[in-house]
């Protein structure tokens, strides 16, 4: 299976590992992909841990858990990823994801800290952009079949 980040790779050897804690996210660009295959996947826990702890709230794992459950995400695109310290970076991107019967585009710039040699998400700002999906166009998650038969 390719990895949900669109890295081109397959899962097992992309994100898996990072969301498996088996090795940390070099650069905050790959922590951000993790993540974003962490809600594909609905790995909530991951997501939780690499939120920086100082932001977390008392209820986000729950708000996370039904996000991910709620949603099938469909596509990431990195538009620019940059450090701007050793310990600060930023990652804009675009995730797509269908919504009912809706593909939304959510574009956000991420800041992201390194602390204790691990990146953590801090928070973001967001654009989001909705378009309703017709029953019988081709799905947008490239599955070639219709929105009806598919993901609808």
């Amino acid at each position: 299976m390719l990895c949900p980040c669109q890295s081109q790779l397959t899962f097992e050897t992309c994100c898996a590992p990072l969301i498996q804690q088996q090795k940390h996210a070099e650069t905050a660009e790959q922590l951000m992909r993790s993540r974003y295959s962490a809600y594909a996947t609905q790995a909530v826990d991951y997501i939780y841990q690499t939120q920086l702890p100082d932001s977390r709230s008392d209820n986000l794992k729950a708000e996370i858990a039904e996000f991910a459950n709620s949603v099938k995400f469909v596509g990431l695109t990195v538009l620019n990823s940059q450090q701007m310290t050793e310990s600060q970076a930023q990652v804009e991107f675009i995730a797509k994801y269908i919504d009912t019967d809706k593909l939304v585009c959510m574009q956000e710039v991420s800041n992201f800290l390194k602390q204790d040699n691990s990146w953590f998400y801090v928070d973001g700002k967001l654009k989001v952009e909705q378009h309703k999906i017709n029953r019988n166009q081709l799905c947008v998650c490239g599955s070639g079949k219709k929105f009806k038969r598919c993901c609808g």
